[in-house]
This record gives structure tokens, sequence and C-alpha cells, in this order.
């Protein structure tokens, strides 16, 4: 499974943003860098969350609600995978999905409905 988009809000580091790592629509980059220090290390566990989906972010090593810098605000994540055969999908599952999570301000973690993301 590769990253293709991520939309992040309230973020600690990066605050608001997009991280893309599509070259065109139909090609993805061979290489992606990072910003060194605080910023690149929350964008991978951006990625790590968005990947992981809501129902395994307790087996992560970090706290994801610590990430958000407004700590009244939720912190908004969403995401653009490209899935492979056979590991992520069977062969007549979709290639390219959309998902999205909110960790709020009391703690609460939920999955964005389709109707929510972008």
């Amino acid at each position: 499974m590769y990253v293709l988009r991520l939309h992040y809000n309230n973020t600690r580091w990066n605050d608001t943003g997009t991280w893309d790592v599509r070259h065109s629509r139909v090609k993805i980059r061979k290489w992606t860098l990072l910003p060194g220090g605080e910023k690149g290390r929350e964008l991978l566990r951006l990625a790590a969350l968005a990947c992981a989906g809501h129902r395994f972010l307790h087996d992560l090593s970090y706290d994801p609600h610590r990430m958000r810098r407004n700590p009244s605000h939720p912190l908004r994540l969403e995401v653009l995978l490209a899935t492979h055969l056979p590991m992520d999908r069977e062969k007549t599952g979709v290639s390219v999905l959309g998902s999205g999570i909110e960790i709020g301000d009391d703690e609460t973690i939920r999955a964005l409905s389709k109707a929510e993301c972008r």
C-alpha cells in the first residue's frame, strides 16, 4: 500500500496542509524528501496513523492525542491510498481508496465517513 496524498488539520508541527507524493495523476515520485527534524517525523507519524486506521491506533508507539496543535480542536487526517494485489485487496477490489480519522479533544478517535472527506 502507498500513501498518495495526506490532508491534515491542527497538527502540532505541520499545522494544516497536504502532503502529496504523486508526480502526476498516474505516477508517483521515485523519491519523496521529507523536511528534517520534528516536521518530517510528524509527517511519518501521520502516514502511520492513516495506514493504521482508527482500530489500530492504540498499537502505535506514540500518543496521537499529543499531536494536536490546538488542544481544543480535533486533529483531522484524510488519506488517499493505492492498494496492490494480492496483499491489500482482492482482484475485484478498489485500487485507490480514501479514508479519514478525527482525534478529538476528549480523547475520542472516530473514523470519518465518505461524505466528511474531501
